[in-house]
């Protein structure tokens, strides 16, 4: 069984990798991370360790702790990547890093603001290079805001022109020496809530607008779990940068619209203009994406609704 460490397992990204390789036990081995104050009461890790921990309610609601063959609390700006694992044996065959701050949380006047761009630029090319050493296999995810959206049907060739502090610290994250999966994600969150499913969902019979000139082809959260282990059980993996997107695009007034449908949030979406038109839509000329079989974004939507049933 292939043995797979997930970095970040209860943010947005990480819940969905972890759902979806805990679906296929008998493939893998998971282990995980997630910070200290998350996890533990005291911020230990699970394992061979003896002491006593505190698990937090929180944290045994998300997920059953006899599913993983490794708990370890760990802080993305701690620099001993040796807590994660150690070379030999036991350490991991692939790190699936979920680790990020995303859009929302870059805000002007931030104090730590210098902590979210060395989470987004510098430590995922610590981290690439801590797995090649190992010979670990690292697949790492960035997104497609390193583009300013003014044209669309961008492909890996394409230059970055990031506009926000956000998309040029993904831009910086982007390690060559692994796997890096550029994509956007949406997704369920299991705390701050800020998201765009998390914002419909919130909007529970009021009257919500939805931008028809902001087009979109990522995936969801669950959607790219399941990339992840596609990559992994068909050998797709490969070092470098990759484009993976739904085959089809659409606007941010029917992504709202399946999202309002598919969770029941029973909200009225109108059809608005926002007066400045986005097109981050990917492209690809690599053969990845035609292998990956990624389902339309609508099926996506109802597969993650339906989860919660």
């Amino acid at each position: 069984m292939k043995k797979i460490l997930i970095l970040g397992s209860t943010g947005m990204l990480g819940k969905g990798v972890t759902d979806a390789l805990l679906r296929n036990k008998e493939q893998y081995t998971v282990s995980i991370t997630s910070r200290p104050d998350t996890i533990f009461k005291g911020g230990r890790s699970m394992g061979s360790q003896k002491e006593p921990v505190i698990i937090r309610n929180d944290f045994s609601k998300m997920y059953d702790l006899s599913d993983f063959e490794q708990v370890t609390a760990w802080d993305a700006t701690d620099l001993d990547l040796g807590k994660l694992w150690k070379p030999g044996p036991s350490q991991p065959d692939y790190v699936i890093n979920c680790i990020g701050v995303i859009k929302p949380y870059f805000k002007e006047n931030d104090p730590h603001k210098y902590k979210r761009i060395y989470v987004n630029s510098v430590l995922p090319h610590y981290l690439s290079g801590y797995a090649m050493s190992c010979g670990v296999k690292m697949i790492h995810i960035s997104t497609d805001c390193v583009f300013s959206g003014k044209r669309g049907s961008y492909t890996e060739d394409d230059l970055h022109d990031a506009e926000d502090e956000y998309g040029n610290s993904k831009s910086l994250g982007e390690p060559q020496n692994c796997m890096t999966l550029r994509t956007s994600i949406i997704g369920e969150e299991l705390k701050e809530k800020v998201s765009l499913l998390e914002w419909v969902k919130s909007n529970k019979d009021k009257e919500i607008k939805g931008f028809t000139d902001h087009l979109w082809n990522g995936v969801t959260t669950h959607q790219y779990g399941e990339i992840c282990k596609k990559i992994m059980s068909e050998d797709l993996y490969e070092n470098g940068l990759f484009h993976v997107f739904s085959p089809r695009t659409v606007d941010k007034h029917e992504l709202v619209s399946l999202i309002n449908d598919n969770f029941d949030v029973g909200a009225n979406v109108l059809q608005s203009q926002s007066g400045n038109p986005v097109n981050r839509a990917l492209a690809t000329n690599k053969l990845l994406n035609s292998k990956l079989n990624i389902p339309d974004i609508a099926d996506q939507i109802k597969t993650i609704a339906s989860s919660n049933d």
